[in-house]
């Protein structure tokens, strides 16, 4: 297949550099932190339930959810994350495959018959279904206190939802907790997420936690956690701050990283410096943030990343090799540089990649010509439907992007294994 194009001709060498985004953005979470506490310790003395987590997107949701999982590690507990993902790939039962997938062991009792395999198998009956997976629930966090982590609810399958809701009423005699986060500006959210929220809601035992915006006095304790500025310059910075990422912690960690790149804040042994604010202008932040960032990214590592977002937001290393036609050293070499740049992290087994944060794989998808997308959506899915027991829902969209009429017949398919798994709609 043909190699990847360069992203654009206006990209150069460079670098950013990491700082702990949790620390940063968990700043002024006190009462969401304590709630999330709370629950995870009711749930150790064998009281379970279910954290409803919402928000913008940006807003902290998952650095919340990452503080909470070290907090648990720490105490003994299990911690399992699935991810639901915006149907780029993902079929029925999608997040919690994955937090079964790979990880039966001796100490685990049997898993569902429908998930035994790894990839989702026949479902004869849908209240069975449900009953083994509360049945392994149960006797996996009786043997260890459980953390279930599902990410991203608003782009959950409804299969996954009824699942969720099947589980949800009987973790109170669990030792296991589950925690749920969701934008609550998804459009198109009433679709699924719409229809369950309100049910989940009502039990007593659930707790639901609305993540706000950072306040002026917040986001003044953010400078001032990392940087040692005069009173002037905080007043200064936390002020453009204000008006800029409008109380958003990403965007507000974005910004603080650009004028770090940019020169115009700079950190010292004693004293950090800030520069003159008037001259940045930011008429599209996300835009500008990101394209702040893919603009000291060689243009080789921009055009591969470019291509990792037309794949999805979690981006299998084999397939993004085949499509972009990259030598393994060389497309290994652009991960090390985008891992460090801060736009793609890597799994420990090392056969995948995914984007830090959603918006930026969404800006960096639409900054894709459409033909451009579309040639390589058609590449993608032929390259996923060539593997072994190939994944129907996968092939299928990338198919239906490209506007190839072979989507159809991989659509029948993702329909039949749906069928098959009572996960019909």
């Amino acid at each position: 297949m043909a190699s990847v194009p360069p992203a654009g001709n206006n990209l150069h060498t460079g670098t950013i550099q990491h700082h702990d985004d949790d620390a940063h953005a968990l700043v002024g979470r006190t009462t969401e932190r304590s709630r999330l506490r709370a629950a995870l310790e009711s749930s150790q003395s064998g009281s379970g339930r279910l954290v409803l987590i919402g928000g913008e997107a940006g807003i902290g949701k998952t650095a919340l959810v990452r503080d909470l999982a070290r907090t648990a590690s720490r105490s003994g507990v299990r911690v399992l994350t699935g991810h639901c993902f915006d149907l780029t790939g993902s079929g029925p039962y999608a997040p919690w495959l994955e937090i079964v997938h790979g990880q039966a062991g001796e100490a685990w009792p049997d898993l569902p018959d429908a998930f035994a395999g790894g990839r989702l198998g026949r479902v004869t009956d849908q209240a069975w279904h449900q009953h083994q997976m509360r049945t392994f629930l149960s006797a996996l966090s009786q043997h260890q206190p459980t953390l279930v982590v599902l990410e991203d609810l608003h782009w959950a399958d409804p299969a996954s939802m009824e699942l969720l809701r099947s589980i949800a009423p009987h973790l109170a005699q669990m030792p296991a907790l589950i925690v749920a986060t969701y934008r609550d500006d998804e459009p198109g959210t009433d679709a699924v997420l719409g229809r369950h929220l309100a049910a989940l809601a009502r039990d007593d035992a659930t707790v639901r936690i609305d993540v706000g915006r950072l306040s002026k006095p917040e986001l003044r304790d953010l400078v001032n956690q990392h940087y040692r500025l005069a009173n002037d310059d905080v007043i200064r910075l936390v002020s453009y701050l204000d008006r800029t990422a409008d109380g958003v912690p990403f965007f507000a960690l974005e910004l603080l990283h650009a004028l770090e790149t940019d020169g115009l804040l700079r950190r010292g042994r004693d004293f950090s410096q800030l520069g003159e604010l008037d001259r940045v202008v930011v008429p599209r932040l996300t835009r500008q943030v990101i394209e702040g960032r893919l603009a000291h990214l060689r243009d080789r590592d921009a055009g591969l990343l470019s291509l990792a977002a037309v794949i999805g937001m979690q981006v299998p290393v084999a397939i993004w090799q085949t499509v972009s036609g990259s030598d393994e050293d060389e497309l290994i070499d652009t991960i090390e540089r985008l891992v460090a740049a801060r736009l793609i992290e890597a799994d420990q087994a090392g056969t995948s990649v995914a984007f830090v944060h959603a918006l930026s794989r969404d800006a960096i998808y639409e900054g894709v010509v459409a033909p451009r997308r579309r040639r390589w959506h058609a590449a993608i899915a032929e390259a996923l439907a060539a593997q072994p027991d190939p994944d129907p829902d996968g092939v299928a969209w990338h198919f239906e992007r490209a506007g190839d009429k072979r989507a159809m017949e991989w659509l029948e398919r993702a329909a039949e294994r749906a069928w098959a798994a009572y996960a019909w709609v």
